[in-house]
């Protein structure tokens, strides 16, 4: 933490009481538990985002989000999994359909064809995100029409 931000609770007091020797303790005695609450906000704070967010948030969003586990995700597949789903609201584009693989998967480990004019689709997946394949599946399935021709 900071030093400038430390809690520093004597200095709140008038001068003629923080020069007893009591208030000074009990300043002690709040500054500590205010250095306690602090670092408890800064990690609810993290657990807010995708990307920082520990494993028992993630188990609490993959409840929420009916996300089934297959056992072999890491804590980062897990977070990108939580980030796909949330960001994966319709309607779809081919610009937000790309942001959800970037979210899912990460950008460097899947090629994407578009071709509207053949109503033609391929997402090629990297080994290392092969298991998510079941996903991307469902996802290419809502996004698509009917008439669309689906490969993986």
């Amino acid at each position: 933490m900071n030093e400038f931000l430390m809690p520093n609770v004597i200095h709140y007091f008038p001068t003629h009481i923080a020069d007893i020797e009591e208030f000074k303790r009990i300043a002690k005695v709040y500054d500590a538990q205010l250095k306690q609450v602090w670092v408890e906000l800064d990690r609810m704070e993290d657990n807010r985002h995708f990307d920082s967010m520990e494993a028992s948030e993630c188990t609490y969003w993959e409840k929420i989000m009916q996300i089934n586990l297959t056992g072999e995700e890491t804590l980062e597949d897990r977070r990108r999994n939580i980030k796909g789903r949330w960001v994966s609201s319709r309607p779809y584009t081919s610009r937000k359909f790309k942001e959800v693989l970037d979210a899912m998967v990460g950008e460097e480990y899947y090629k994407l064809e578009i071709n509207p004019k053949e109503k033609y689709l391929k997402v090629s997946l990297m080994l290392e995100a092969i298991s998510k394949d079941g996903y991307i599946y469902d996802l290419m399935r809502q996004w698509l029409r009917p008439t669309w021709l689906y490969r993986l």
